[in-house]
């Protein structure tokens, strides 16, 4: 039975979200809602080669509807702590005892039609394209949420997803609109083998009036098409993975490769917990690292490793003690080292 406490604070942050009079909200059948949220607590230190090491304490909160409108239409929000990077939803404690920002990072329509087995997705919404089961956010960090519509479906065996997204709308006619397309191809073989193909073709991107392609380390290749397959294969509690990167849009003379190995074996459920690592390699030019990963120090131009334990100490609360480090590629840096130590709270 659903707690009256919990479903009444629940509706009231979604009449928030939505602008909608709570009363209207609650008189709406039960079983068509569906919340979610989870809170996470951060302990972050920074061991760096070249500047300051930094130590910091982070939080993170999220909190989602989804009401299902229709047998076939569904429609979602959620709203998140917002540090004022779509790439970091976490609030770094100690700014003057400052407020906590939120944010709608996700607000969209779900519609499976009755006249072909694909469904439709319109709005901002999560990356919708399956990544590397050890550590999947080299090519696309799982915080930033696409905007504009993504189509997916079967196709035979194989599972498949398109988005056209939306980067830059300028307006007055100053420059055409700026557009990216997202396609992937996926498929679960027997004997515990899968892959994913996916290709992210960036149109002209924008730097005057939208985000700029270097951050971080990383070059501006020009142009971006970046190619991403995985392969893995799972035996009982340990999967081992494999990822190729390339940029096939970029420059000539600029590199545009990278690559990972990973392992991750037991269960979070288990008293002995759930052991990963990976080591990627991510040249200059590879990704568009305004949308890659930000858990490294640079999301591009670098090798490292990723390595951690995670255990669910409860039902709905889990822990992950990982250690993240990265050296810049082809180079006799000394390497940056973070460690982290997360408490996940789901509710």
């Amino acid at each position: 039975m659903t707690n009256p406490h919990k479903k009444f604070l629940a509706l009231g942050v979604v009449s928030l979200c939505l602008g909608l009079p709570s009363s209207a909200i609650a008189q709406e059948d039960e079983s068509s809602w569906d919340f979610f949220g989870d809170f996470r607590a951060r302990a972050e230190f920074n061991d760096m080669a070249s500047t300051t090491d930094r130590h910091r304490q982070r939080l993170r909160f999220r909190f989602g509807a989804n009401f299902q409108v229709a047998d076939n239409v569904t429609v979602g929000t959620r709203l998140r702590s917002d540090s004022g990077d779509q790439n970091n939803p976490h609030f770094d404690i100690g700014n003057n005892f400052n407020n906590i920002a939120l944010s709608l990072d996700r607000a969209f329509m779900k519609y499976d039609p009755t006249w072909a087995d694909i469904s439709m997705t319109f709005g901002k919404f999560g990356n919708p394209m399956k990544t590397n089961p050890v550590y999947g956010e080299l090519v696309w960090d799982a915080d930033v949420q696409p905007e504009g519509i993504a189509l997916g479906g079967q196709l035979g065996r194989a599972e498949w997803s398109l988005g056209q997204y939306a980067l830059t709308e300028n307006s007055a006619g100053s420059t055409e609109d700026k557009w990216m397309t997202a396609l992937q191809v996926s498929n679960e073989i027997d004997k515990g083998f899968a892959y994913s193909v996916g290709y992210y073709f960036y149109g002209d991107h924008d730097p005057a009036n939208g985000v700029e392609p270097i951050v971080n380390g990383g070059v501006d290749a020009g142009n971006y098409g970046v190619l991403d397959a995985v392969i893995s294969h799972k035996m009982n509690d340990t999967v081992f993975s494999a990822e190729y990167i390339e940029n096939l849009r970029a420059d000539d003379g600029i590199d545009a490769t990278g690559w990972a190995l990973g392992v991750a074996t037991g269960s979070t459920a288990s008293t002995s917990g759930k052991f990963y690592g990976q080591y990627q390699v991510v040249e200059g030019g590879a990704v568009f690292t305004p949308y890659a990963q930000d858990d490294f120090n640079t999301r591009a131009n670098f090798n490292g490793v990723v390595m951690g334990w995670k255990r669910d100490l409860s039902k709905r609360v889990g822990l992950n003690v990982w250690v993240l480090t990265s050296e810049p590629e082809a180079t006799n840096a000394d390497a940056d080292t973070r460690f982290r130590i997360d408490f996940n709270i789901k509710f």
